[in-house]
């Protein structure tokens, strides 16, 4: 994993708040997520289902789906603001700039036309390019990603292919042109352990061959362990803690990220009490002013009840370790 921290800045997220609007309610999806992404750093999100952590996603892209909208805030790619970018160019940097691997390998393809079809469709959305010239790059594309039977993969369907052989297509179509930024949501969700471990190797090699900076969202903090430089742990559509990897498992600071280390297995304890997080996540409809994490918090106070949710403050020093908690588990 990258050490440096001097890299400079690609991707920066600026008080970004998302809402989704119907007869219910109002959905605050994200709420206030700011951060940072440096070139050949690997960021993970992570955070239970339904944190906001695809929406998020969806908002770089400005692909938020309808009646979603991002109501505040700035994302800031290539020294420019990309809220402030029209459609057509947005259309220019998606795929081209930044790439996003959707949640599901199976149905992020197009079950009626061939890989190769799809792949060519892709470039040349972006690119003038020969017929040769353009299938070159696809067949680079797809050996890039461990996918040596590339000739026969251009021609089969998505039906014809396996899971882990969906994945690494869909990698392949996001990184032909080599973006700058890869978002990729929940990449290995779907996938076995063996399969998973060869996917998330790609990504780590796709970093440091080519210099792409990778957004990594993910439920499993496994993941994270094994593929991230800087973690920002979302709840209730907020990020409540942010750090490096390292510092983050060592130090988990907010309640929340705590909790969530302790419902995983470890091999260097022969006895062990798995611990599931007691409660419900927070209704993103009916979001309390205060902590989001209030209801299921063991270490609450009166503090956290009577004020609104804290900012996150960052601390001085390498890691930048952050926390939004009144209360943490370790002062930073």
């Amino acid at each position: 994993m990258t050490e440096a921290t001097n890299e400079p800045e690609v991707l920066r997220l600026n008080d970004v708040y998302v809402q989704f609007v119907n007869k219910v309610g109002t959905t605050k999806a994200v709420n206030g997520v700011s951060f940072t992404l440096r070139r050949g750093h690997i960021l993970g999100v992570v955070g239970e289902s339904g944190s906001g952590k695809s929406v998020t996603a969806l908002s770089i892209m400005r692909l938020v789906p309808f009646p979603g909208q991002i109501s505040r805030g700035a994302i800031h790619f290539d020294g420019t603001d990309l809220l402030q970018k029209s459609d057509d160019q947005m259309r220019r940097i998606r795929g081209n700039r930044i790439s996003l691997v959707p949640q599901d390998p199976v149905t992020g393809l197009n079950p009626t036309v061939t890989i190769g079809q799809q792949l060519i469709e892709g470039i040349t959305a972006h690119m003038k390019l020969g017929k040769k010239e353009v299938r070159d790059l696809c067949l680079a594309a797809l050996r890039r990603v461990g996918l040596p039977d590339a000739e026969n993969i251009m021609a089969r369907y998505a039906f014809q292919l396996s899971g882990g052989q969906a994945q690494r297509v869909l990698i392949a179509m996001a990184m032909a042109l080599n973006p700058a930024v890869l978002i990729a949501d929940e990449p290995t969700s779907a996938l076995d352990s063996t399969v998973q471990a060869q996917i998330l190797g790609e990504i780590r090699r796709l970093r440091d061959t080519l210099g792409t900076s990778v957004v990594l969202i993910t439920h499993d903090m496994g993941v994270i362990a094994q593929t991230a430089d800087e973690v920002a742990v979302m709840y209730g559509g907020t990020i409540v803690e942010y750090g490096s990897v390292r510092d983050v498992f060592r130090r988990p600071t907010h309640p929340y990220t705590y909790a969530l280390l302790q419902t995983l297995p470890r091999l260097d304890r022969p006895v062990q009490h798995l611990q599931a997080i007691p409660g419900m996540p927070p209704d993103m409809v009916n979001l309390p002013e205060q902590c989001a994490f209030l209801p299921r918090c063991p270490k609450a106070r009166n503090e956290c009840r009577l004020q609104f949710r804290p900012p996150l403050a960052i601390a001085d020093g390498e890691d930048q370790h952050a926390v939004a908690c009144y209360n943490p588990m370790i002062q930073v």
